[in-house]
């Protein structure tokens, strides 16, 4: 009888740890925080602004392959992501680039938090990330440092064209600046 007692708290217990773990496992996937960090950066009136503080202005289709890049200094962490794009056409600048999948750098990367579940990402200044399917003009500019190109001056260097990124139209209704720029883009590259 004691015996059966025993076995079954000790079945109930294992039962909690792995509910438990499990429900954290979950957790640690699914939970995501996003904070926005300050950067300086150019801040452009309109699309001729933006292509001349840039290499290239290409329209592109976002893919899915996506590389997390985190370096740590001093204990804290810095980064980007590395995201594939399939270039639709060149706008301007570099005509050398073709019609082809490119890896762009973007202004944002994730970190784990540590013994607390789920993960942090970090973007700069107002930038939101690109979103696979989507359609976009991006002005871009090349570093030597990590051999690819950058959307170039954060939230800046992004328009969207087909109206599928949600996020970026809420931030672009919401900032008169942006507004601006974006019709300048559209406009220019004539999608208006």
């Amino acid at each position: 009888m004691l015996m059966t007692k025993r076995k079954i708290g000790i079945i109930v217990s294992l039962a909690a740890i792995l509910t438990l773990s499990i429900t954290y496992i979950i957790a640690d996937q699914t939970i995501k925080k996003e904070i926005s960090t300050e950067a300086e950066h150019i801040i452009f009136a309109n699309a001729d602004e933006a292509i001349r503080a840039s290499d290239i202005a290409i329209e592109a289709t976002v893919l899915d392959g996506v590389k997390n890049v985190v370096e740590y200094q001093d204990g804290y962490p810095s980064g980007f992501t590395l995201r594939d794009i399939k270039v639709n056409k060149v706008l301007d600048g570099n005509k050398e680039v073709k019609k082809e999948q490119l890896a762009i750098a973007e202004p944002y990367y994730e970190v784990g938090n540590g013994v607390a579940p789920g993960t942090t990402v970090i973007s700069y200044e107002e930038y939101t990330p690109l979103q696979p399917g989507s359609k976009y003009v991006l002005f871009l500019k090349w570093s030597d440092k990590i051999q690819a190109y950058w959307v170039n001056s954060l939230e800046q260097g992004k328009v969207n064209i087909d109206k599928k990124d949600i996020k970026e139209l809420s931030n672009t209704k919401n900032d008169n600046q942006m507004q601006k720029l974006s019709e300048s883009v559209l406009e220019k590259y004539g999608y208006k």
